[in-house]
């Protein structure tokens, strides 16, 4: 069952024996140039980083003309990069999986968003000691998860979606993710 995590109702904990993965039509979701997901444009997706305060917070850090690009094949693989001047500052890597979830002896079918890679930089900080920095990062991030999070529930809202998993694409990812890291 999954549980409330880090007391906020907007977060679970599942474990991951819970969820059967079903397929999804892949014709469904065949990727359109400058789409996510076949669904949003490039100007939703600005709109929606602006509304959320992405934008204006990476403004204020100083970069001022940002190009978002937007890639990827079907729904196992879409990418949103936010660049400035040949830097990478926000890299999303998303995939959208349908789950069978038992809740009291009840399946029900859902559509969630997974969160294969998120990364934000801030190149331009770079007096941080290296000592600081998480294994694997070349510069601080941009220290904005409250409007990254806020984003991501803007996402699947727009999509249509259930929710949200967090489903790290690398070990070092898996580590920071979990409760039980020594940081």
């Amino acid at each position: 069952m999954a549980k409330s995590s880090y007391n906020n109702p907007r977060f679970f904990d599942f474990v991951y024996d819970e969820f059967l993965t079903a397929g999804i039509d892949d014709s469904i979701f065949s990727f359109q140039e400058g789409n996510l997901f076949n669904s949003l444009t490039r100007e939703n997706i600005l709109e929606l980083l602006e509304i959320t305060g992405v934008l204006p917070e990476i403004r204020k850090k100083g970069y001022q003309k940002v190009q978002l690009e937007i890639s990827g094949m079907g729904q196992d693989f879409q990418r949103l990069v936010l660049i400035f001047d040949k830097e990478i500052l926000l890299h999303l890597r998303l995939s959208i999986q349908e789950y069978r979830l038992e809740i009291n002896d009840y399946y029900f079918k859902e559509k969630y968003l997974i969160i294969n890679w998120l990364q934000t930089r801030h190149p331009k900080r770079q007096s941080m000691n290296k000592n600081q920095l998480y294994p694997g990062q070349d510069v601080p991030g941009l220290g904005i998860f409250h409007q990254i999070s806020d984003f991501i529930g803007f996402l699947i809202l727009s999509l249509r979606l259930n929710g949200a998993i967090i489903r790290p694409e690398y070990f070092h990812d898996a580590v920071l993710f979990s409760k039980n890291s020594a940081s």
